[in-house]
């Protein structure tokens, strides 16, 4: 077919604006289906990189809008053309989480054999993998590199010539808790693969083979003479059945329709398919499991279970039983009219014991037993509940009872029993912006000191410590907001009427250490007037990502012939001589020029007033301060948003009349500026607010941590209780300040360059 626009293909399709616009550009080239129509391919060609995780939400958009209720498999498969400009190394690098993000949709346990692993450019042509130094990872080397050898060269139109990868082991380094606990569940492993016995010995009354299908090591030189022997004996028996057969009258059609056949039925009312399982087999954990196991037995709870009809009135039966520690799916064929009976003996709720080989389904590509020995019924096992069998014990210092809205459903008096219980020092009780779960918490506490306390009274000791007793850490999941922000960076008490350079630069990220500059722009503003323009593109010398090309309009072509940050930063920076830089969100902008400058060794000494704090300060009534949105309440002129001097001219038009309401008010340096526009109450319920875990470590710090929650509550509620920055540095004393999950979110949010969405959503 001719290539078509990827949207007029699929014009009905709704998709949310960032995801549309990642296949914009995008053409179909083909689209194919089988004869039963139950599984559908489109072929892409594109020349920009589509993150993996956006093909995967346009397949989920085009099985839910165009095939609902369908049993239809749907699959997107990339052709790409790059700019010249790409090199492996940065098309890797850019391309590597999509690669884990396809590897554990379609090869989890290949995934979870590199998804640690470090890859690093030796050259432009040729990366290196490092991978942990393991036994399972070195069987799964030539898999591993014919995978990225695959979707490089294939996926992306390349030679194999001018693509090589190598990878080396990493030796594990200083033993820490972490290695330790690994080492633990290694060890557990290789415990259960011995344990599990051989279905048969050899008739020659050779040893059981191990679960590694080795014998014992003084069978070794036997083995070739035994596999004569077995061969030998197999070429008398198909001599005779020949004879036989000539005997008989010559020779009949080999290859008949073989009619399904009844399943064998065992004299054992428990068994439900296949044959007995032995009272005496040691259970695996469904979590030790590997692929390449001989036989292993499990046990466990049925949890789901499937019956699909397939031609030849032959059914496929497959079910999920988990053992609490892990879930794995068995499957195994039967006649139609036998399924009933088979669903209704493996229905949700019941438990198992199973005997078979875990290997991958190639079909589902995921870890399950597939035509498995024997499913008998089975007895809950399930005697003390779950217990942590861990070598080294955690303490969880960020624990959510149901007091947190929408985020727990527990009471707390049940989750310090199970701390307890499970053999933990201690548990930190942490709900979202209250602390009401506190009473309940110390109550269910003094209820196991008296216990513990009289068992150790009974064994003897008179005057039992309760320091080494189990501990509840008694803290709080808060909303902070940063007030301490000064709208004036690094200032020098300079005169307001000193000359300013407004400037905005664009970027290939939101990291200041890992992503690069694409244009400077900048206006230089004297007695209220600009005077002069600085505008540069700057060569990254990598590909700009499709997503900011999107944004900024900036490509490859604009920035090839442009001079690189080492020749552009010493020109911005002489224009900037003997002025006071000015900045929207001047933070952000600051830390690429000065990270730029500490890089190439040029000196950085600035003071930047950031207009988004006098925007707060001055622009109340706004709900928020963008550029856009202050420019039009300004009235300022903004050509085109997200290009660095068209940018920065708006902001410089936006700064000159900021400048003047600060003279009306009387500022007249950088301190009173300051000084003037310190947060009120007003505008801390309006600024960001980041998760912080704060823990009281003893009672001063527990009245403080009451006393913060009281003024979150009272003088700073908005939407949820604010903790401002200042009163937390106030009623400092006795308390663990640490950081939480969204602020986990948002650093990975900035490391891993995500969407632009993730991150205002955070910030």
């Amino acid at each position: 077919m001719e290539p078509k626009a990827f949207l007029e293909v699929f014009k009905t399709i709704e998709l949310k604006s960032g995801l549309r616009d990642m296949f914009d550009e995008v053409k179909v080239t083909k689209v194919s289906s089988n004869k039963r129509r139950d599984v559908l391919k489109i072929y892409i060609s594109s020349n920009h990189i589509i993150p993996k995780k956006d093909i995967y939400s346009c397949i989920k958009e085009i099985r839910k809008q165009m095939f609902a209720g369908v049993n239809m498999e749907i699959y997107i498969i990339e052709d790409y053309h790059l700019p010249e400009s790409y090199t492996v190394s940065s098309l890797i690098d850019e391309y590597k989480d999509s690669i884990f993000d396809e590897l554990s949709e379609t090869s989890p346990i290949l995934f979870n054999t590199v998804k640690k692993a470090e890859i690093t450019e030796v050259d432009k042509n040729h990366i290196e993998l490092s991978l942990p130094d393991s036994e399972i990872i070195k069987k799964r080397e030539s898999e591993v590199l014919e995978y990225f050898r695959k979707v490089v060269c294939e996926r992306f139109n390349l030679s194999d010539a001018l693509f090589t990868v190598t990878y080396r082991h990493e030796e594990t380094g200083d033993v820490t808790e972490r290695t330790k606990w690994d080492e633990y569940k290694i060890a557990k492993l290789v415990e259960s693969r011995i344990n599990v016995e051989s279905l048969k010995k050899d008739e020659e009354g050779a040893p059981a083979t191990t679960r590694e299908g080795a014998s014992q090591p003084t069978e070794t030189a036997k083995a070739p003479e035994k596999k004569e022997k077995a061969a030998s004996k197999s070429g008398s028996d198909s001599g005779k059945k020949f004879e036989k057969k000539y005997e008989k009258g010559g020779f009949k059609k080999e290859f008949k329709k073989r009619e399904p056949r009844a399943t064998e039925k065992s004299d054992n009312p428990d068994v439900i398919f296949g044959g007995e399982i032995s009272d005496e087999e040691e259970f695996t954990k469904i979590e030790d499991l590997v692929e390449d196991f001989t036989t292993v037995v499990f046990r466990g709870k049925v949890i789901a279970n499937e019956q699909r009809d397939i031609r030849g009135n032959r059914s496929i039966i497959s079910f999920n039983v988990t053992d609490f520690t892990d879930t794995i799916k068995v499957k195994f064929f039967c006649l139609t009219e036998e399924a009933p009976s088979y669903m209704d003996k493996l229905s949700p709720g019941k438990f198992v014991r199973v005997m078979g080989v875990p290997q991958e389904d190639k079909f589902d590509h995921e870890l399950s037993v597939t035509s498995p020995k024997s499913v008998m019924v089975g007895k809950d096992f399930r005697t003390g509940g779950r217990v942590d069998t861990a070598p080294v014990k955690r303490v969880e210092l960020h624990c959510h009872t149901k007091m947190s809205d929408m985020d727990g459903i527990s009471e707390v008096s049940d989750i310090v029993k199970r701390a307890y219980s499970w053999g933990h020092k201690a548990i930190a009780v942490t709900d979202h912006g209250v602390v009401q779960s506190f009473p309940d918490a110390n109550h269910t506490w003094e209820d196991l000191w008296k216990k513990e306390k009289a068992k150790r009274i009974e064994a003897g000791d008179e005057n039992p410590n309760k320091q080494d007793f189990f501990k509840v850490i008694y803290g709080v999941e808060g909303y902070l907001v940063d007030d301490l922000i000064e709208t004036v960076l690094d200032s020098k008490n300079q005169s307001i009427d000193s000359d300013y350079v407004v400037f905005d630069i664009e970027t290939t990220g939101f990291s200041a250490t890992k992503n690069k500059i694409i244009e400077i722009g900048a206006v230089k503003v004297v007695n209220g007037e600009i005077t002069d323009t600085f505008s540069e593109f700057v060569n990254p010398e990598i590909p700009i990502p499709y997503r900011i090309q999107k944004l900024t309009t900036i490509t490859d072509a604009h920035v090839k012939d442009a001079g690189t940050i080492e020749e552009i930063l010493p020109k911005f920076l002489e224009f900037c001589k003997g002025t006071i830089l000015v900045a929207h969100n001047a933070t952000f902008d600051t830390s690429f020029i000065k990270a730029n400058c500490e890089r190439l060794g040029l000196p950085y000494d600035f003071t930047c007033v950031d207009t988004l704090g006098l925007s707060r300060h001055f622009l109340t009534k706004l709900h928020n301060f963008k550029l856009d949105t202050i420019c039009k309440e300004l009235n300022v002129t903004l050509i085109t948003h997200h290009r660095a001097v068209d940018d920065a001219t708006a902001t410089g038009g936006a700064f000159i009349k900021l400048l003047k309401m600060c003279r009306e008010k009387g500022f007249a340096t950088m301190n009173d500026i300051n000084e003037g526009t310190k947060v009120s109450a007003d505008v801390i319920k309006k600024l960001p607010t980041h998760h912080v875990i704060i823990l009281a470590k003893n009672n001063t710090g527990r009245v403080n941590l009451y006393t913060l929650i009281s003024k979150s509550h009272l003088d700073y509620f908005a939407r949820h209780p604010r903790i401002p920055k200042s009163e937390v540095m106030k009623h400092r004393e006795g308390l663990i300040i640490g950081s939480a999950c969204e602020a986990g979110e948002l650093y990975r949010a900035l490391v891993d360059e995500r969407s632009e969405d993730t991150i205002a959503r955070i910030v």
